[in-house]
């Protein structure tokens, strides 16, 4: 399939959406149609949201939606089998009324929040508060008075700080909030702490005064649909409630940290704007009947927390037709995160699998393309042979499909198409692109590997040899302007096919080997006579080097003028 399979993504939306994506529809459609055929099984590894089962069904495919995170199986069973608007009232009003210090928790809870209209003076509770994170600082707040209806962001006055001020860091909610993850005799104890100091002193205590409404609820109703709705609902709202975003732009996701200015969001609100997700959720989705363990004849949709590995033990091999993904996050905040979430939910055994994240401050790209190797041969195990793995991505960063190209040559997997084109940035963020990548097992069908000295300098010459002889190619064939995009991604892909894995893992190298490739592989470009960088697709420019550290838009190849 070597073409770019199209298909709109979602807006995202719900707890986790900063770091989730959710596979667009119309294009999980299309693979399956053209590479499985009905009653046919389609297996998504790393599932992030419903869309996959969903499109299996329609089809008549069988889906099994696995994660080895909680969070994310949870969501995908929560979409898939919505509650009932019933429960979700009883849930609503049985947390609003509940009695504390002889007010309702919502007024409680709104009251955290208080403060004036600063046009007419009516009282109301501020929507968010906007924070400096160094000295900490208490800068703003959101408004919207239902009085005279003025809305929109005024300075902090002194009632407000003083509100804040009651609220100090570490007070009780701190260590009741710290005992329900975790013992000091953890070793994961401090991490916790500095995980729970994500959160504004306020705002922990009133997420700490939720979740104990919320269990009670869940105490008087055992039954599972009861169970996940109010760990989602939770879930929105530890995620919402966190100190991570920034007004001036999207969340950052590389690593769990407070930008340098913060909002705090008035948790009953967040409260009810996860309430009417879970509304919109109980009107647009149909609810599907799934299974939550292994069964066997397999039905129609099973839906599991699971790693990778234990899928030997559960699904035989050659058993599976079409594994349909994206690939599991880089980023190790949401993994961070998530081990903070998971605990809070279901208690400290639940975040066990999660914990290696905690050691991973920033992306280690040479680990993640050497795990997801040994992932892609587990998965080509279960696969028949006519089977195929569909990688599809949006990424802002190139070392995402760098890695990944990386595994599929270690792996051993036969590329059967890749596509990719620009995707237009989100809210604000960096440019970006989708990524189709479809691999099966088996030999590969170019049988292009280079034959290299065993030595790190023959490795280094092989690698120059592949990224330049890629691009060349590439601008012959469209004998015009093109963009560093095709070109990166036409390297990667010639990478994985024609670079001597096996001599490379025998050979010490200067670098671990994702590095040592980065470093190399694009090298000759940079200096070649006959390919020159551009800014846009107009005239070429004078022939000069692209400056440290930039990707040009465009490149040029001379001769190719007439």
């Amino acid at each position: 399939m070597e073409r770019f399979v199209a298909g709109r993504r979602d807006p995202p939306a719900g707890p986790l959406k900063a770091y989730l994506q959710p596979l667009p529809f119309t294009a999980l459609e299309e693979y399956m149609e053209e590479l499985t055929e009905p009653g046919e099984v389609v297996l998504t590894p790393f599932v992030q949201s419903d869309s996959a089962a969903r499109a299996a069904a329609a089809h008549g495919r069988r889906a099994i939606c696995v994660h080895s995170n909680p969070l994310c199986t949870l969501l995908t069973r929560f979409q898939l089998s919505p509650p009932s608007a019933e429960l979700l009232d009883r849930l609503h009003a049985a947390v609003a009324t509940s009695p504390h210090m002889g007010l309702t928790l919502r007024q409680h809870l709104l009251d955290l929040y208080r403060g004036r209209c600063p046009d007419c003076g009516w009282n109301l509770s501020a929507e968010l508060f906007i924070w400096e994170r160094e000295p900490r600082k208490l800068l703003s707040r959101r408004y919207r008075c239902e009085s005279c209806g003025s809305a929109g962001d005024a300075p902090a006055d002194e009632a407000d700080q003083q509100i804040a001020a009651a609220y100090p860091a570490r007070a009780l909610s701190y260590w009741r909030a710290l005992h329900r993850l975790t013992r000091r005799e953890d070793p994961a104890y401090e991490r916790f702490q500095e995980l729970l100091e994500l959160y504004t002193p306020r705002n922990l205590y009133a997420l700490f005064e939720l979740t104990r409404r919320l269990e009670a609820f869940a105490e008087r109703n055992p039954q599972p649909e009861a169970q996940d709705l109010w760990r989602a609902i939770l879930l929105y709202c530890l995620d919402a409630g966190a100190g991570l975003d920034s007004p001036e732009r999207a969340r950052r996701t590389t690593r769990p940290a407070m930008p340098a200015r913060f909002l705090e969001r008035n948790i009953w609100l967040v409260f009810e704007e996860a309430c009417e997700w879970v509304r919109r959720l109980i009107e647009t989705r149909r609810p599907l009947t799934i299974a939550t363990q292994w069964q066997t004849p397999l039905p129609p949709i099973t839906v599991t927390t699971a790693a990778v590995g234990q899928l030997r033990k559960a699904l035989p091999a050659n058993s599976v037709h079409l594994i349909l993904t994206a690939p599991p996050s880089p980023e190790p905040s949401f993994w961070i995160m998530s081990f903070l979430w998971t605990a809070w939910l279901w208690g400290r055994p639940q975040a066990e699998p999660l914990e290696p994240w905690l050691a991973h401050h920033l992306t280690d790209w040479d680990w993640y393309a050497e795990v997801f190797q040994r992932t892609l041969r587990t998965l080509a195990h279960l696969l028949t042979s006519e089977g195929h793995i569909v990688l599809i991505l949006r990424s802002e960063q190139e070392r995402w499909i760098e890695a990944l190209l990386t595994a599929v040559g270690m792996a051993g997997l036969d590329i059967a198409g890749f596509a990719c084109q620009p995707a237009e940035p989100l809210d604000g963020g960096p440019p970006a692109a989708e990524y189709r990548l479809v691999l099966r097992p088996g030999p590969r069908q170019m049988r292009l590997t280079l034959s290299l000295p065993e030595t790190p300098e023959g490795l280094a010459a092989g690698l120059r040899h592949i990224g330049r002889q890629a691009v060349q190619e590439v601008l012959t064939l469209r004998a015009e302007p093109t963009p560093g995009l095709y070109l990166h991604a036409a390297a990667y892909r010639r990478l994985a096919e024609a670079f001597p894995w096996g001599t490379a893992g025998r050979t010490p190298l200067p670098a671990p080997l994702f590095y040592f490739i980065t470093d190399h592989i694009w090298e000759d470009i940079a200096g070649a006579e006959d390919i020159f960088p551009m800014e846009s697709d107009g005239e070429p420019p004078a022939a000069r080097p692209p400056e440290p550290g930039l990707r040009p838009l465009f490149w040029w190849k001379a001769g190719l003028e007439t």
